[in-house]
């Protein structure tokens, strides 16, 4: 059964139940890339805290989406998934929580991150994908760069995607924004 939900900015209400989403998505989703090693979950985890969170809110050069559930039966709204994106490009976070995936709340939170960076005006954006949403964000025109490893010590993808790309046309791996033809 699908599930109903909408997606916002975030406010530093939110930042507690963002770090669940964090927290649970990558313990639970991300195995195969920190296959329970304690000093990557440490490294990984170790800025996924409330005031952390607040923090990257808070600053002006962000911007982080949530999807929530309606709330019912006098419950609250819930948030099911997060993603961040800076004004440099960098899609830092887009985490959904397990129960939750597969049901169009990565899409929306991709396609609302994106928003925001084409009204920034930036033109590319980056991210490390895991083992497990590499093939997601491919399927949404993100590029593979090759491998890169992360600041937590997790080997991961280089994606990147051009924001002003033609529909259907299809780009190369090129990330850098010079001119391979140094003769124009």
């Amino acid at each position: 059964m699908k599930i109903g939900f909408t997606t916002r900015a975030a406010v530093a209400a939110d930042a507690e139940a963002v770090c669940t989403v964090l927290r649970q998505a990558i313990l639970e989703t991300c195995v195969e890339d920190h296959r329970h090693d304690q000093g990557i979950l440490d490294a990984w985890l170790g800025n996924k805290h409330p005031a952390q969170v607040a923090a990257w809110v808070a600053a002006p050069a962000n911007h982080m989406v949530v999807a929530e559930t309606p709330a019912a039966d006098g419950d609250q709204p819930r948030i099911v998934g997060v993603a961040l994106i800076t004004q440099a490009g960098k899609l830092a976070l887009c985490h959904v929580l397990p129960q939750a995936q597969r049901q169009g709340v990565g899409k929306a939170l991709l396609d609302a991150a994106e928003a925001k960076a084409r009204g920034w005006g930036v033109a590319k954006v980056r991210i490390h994908g895991t083992v497990n949403s590499s093939g997601f964000y491919a399927r949404f025109g993100y590029i593979n760069a090759g491998k890169e490893k992360t600041c937590y010590g997790v080997d991961s993808d280089l994606l990147w995607k051009p924001l002003d790309a033609v529909p259907g046309a299809v780009a190369s791996k090129r990330f850098c924004n010079c001119n391979p033809d140094s003769s124009k």
